[in-house]
């Protein structure tokens, strides 16, 4: 798993200028590359994984999601500016560690949020496309969202909501904000 994460990163950094964050090191600095540390393996760990992920004006291809597929501990994806393709896997491939997706994204397909709404550890989605969202697929997009267990904090920008779409939101009980 390290090599396919350290390869990942390389991938990422080099292929989509993504900003890969994959904790602290014992002196408090960010790492940038998976890393073997003598204290992991006091915590049971060979390695401190991928957590995060920050991908900027760049496009999602399957090279990407592939990538992104095996980082096998993140966390939190955050995409911004970027272009992202329909992947048969592209959400719903990541891994069901991550919890926090952030997507201010030039494109938001149907099919994209019918894969974000699989992601069942969900616990923070905001969404900012920066193209329309058809209404009907917002409203499905909303039902599918209460199958999400987790989810406590849920934001949308940038999108007309109707109030069919805002009474689907009421529907989603867990959120807290």
């Amino acid at each position: 798993q390290w090599s396919l994460e350290v390869e990942a990163c390389r991938s990422l950094k080099t292929h989509q200028e993504a900003v890969v964050f994959c904790g602290r090191n014992s002196s408090g600095a960010p790492h940038q590359l998976p890393s073997l540390e003598f204290r992991n393996i006091l915590h049971g760990r060979i390695y401190n994984p991928i957590e995060s992920v920050f991908v900027a004006d760049a496009t999602i291809d399957s090279k990407a999601w592939a990538d992104l597929r095996n980082c096998g501990s993140l966390e939190s994806l955050k995409i911004q500016d970027c272009t992202i393709s329909e992947s048969e896997s592209g959400f719903a491939g990541l891994s069901r560690s991550v919890s926090m997706l952030d997507i201010r994204s030039r494109t938001l397909s149907r099919k994209h949020l019918q894969q974000i709404a699989t992601l069942q550890g969900l616990t923070h989605l905001w969404l900012s496309p920066q193209g329309s969202i058809d209404t009907g697929e917002l409203r499905e997009f909303l039902s599918e969202l209460r199958k999400l267990p987790n989810l406590r904090d849920f934001s949308l920008h940038k999108v007309d909501v109707s109030a069919d779409a805002m009474s689907a939101i009421a529907e989603l009980r867990n959120l807290e904000t």
